[in-house]
């Protein structure tokens, strides 16, 4: 039986839960173009997240978040990559939900945390937890992104949980979370709601063009 697919793929999660990286491999894995809505948002504006952040502050970034789901609202066929503070504005999970079918990458702040500490380079190129970088010893740093990120989670929680599916596999490998979300779509459940949401036609050569213009993946961005 064939089996249909959403529109987009949306991927969202705290910071650090491998959106781009999972995205990138998911979208290869179904034949999607990837789009990382911070990368899209640094091409814009000319200018890193963490650069807009001190320049202009996390609200004028949040604007900018909106904007970019206008923006790429029509486009089809791909993962794309969204922080989970986007999820906040009620306006972008409309927008969101009309055109993806969304996937919380649910891992707990312990994992990312223990994923993060270590990298500065990576840490410092996150707003929202760079100011953890001038901890001096790595295990007080741990601790230190273990409570941002619980933060994190606990303003957000509530929003993310909206998301079609959640994926919270902590010890699962990039390409074993991979399988589990394509065989997950393919659920006789998720393809209910695929069938409900999506008018899904055949590929026109438009969207085959469309799609060629919006995959702006960066290979070193990470959400």
């Amino acid at each position: 039986m064939h089996k249909k697919r959403p529109k987009n793929i949306v991927l969202t999660g705290v910071s650090g839960s491998g959106k781009s990286t999972i995205g990138k491999q998911l979208a290869l894995r179904i034949g999607y173009g990837f789009l990382d809505l911070d990368s899209w948002i640094e091409k814009s504006e000319k200018m890193s997240i963490s650069k807009i952040f001190s320049k202009h502050g996390e609200h004028f970034f949040r604007e900018k978040e909106t904007e970019a789901l206008e923006q790429i609202k029509s486009v089809s066929n791909h993962v794309i990559a969204v922080g989970g503070g986007t999820f906040q504005d009620d306006h972008n999970r409309e927008l969101i939900s009309g055109m993806a079918l969304t996937i919380w990458l649910n891992f707990t702040p312990n994992t990312i945390a223990r994923r993060l500490y270590r990298d500065l380079p990576k840490l410092k190129e996150r707003p929202l937890l760079a100011d953890t970088t001038g901890v001096t010893l790595e295990g007080e740093r741990l601790t230190a992104l273990v409570e941002r990120l619980e933060n994190q989670l606990g303003q957000r929680t509530n929003e993310l949980s909206e998301s079609d599916l959640h994926i919270s596999d902590t010890f699962a490998t990039v390409d074993e979370t991979v399988a589990r979300i394509k065989k997950l779509i393919e659920s006789d459940q998720m393809q209910d709601v695929i069938k409900k949401r999506f008018k899904l036609k055949n590929k026109s050569k438009h969207s085959q063009d469309h799609k060629h213009h919006l995959s702006l993946e960066k290979p070193n961005a990470e959400s």
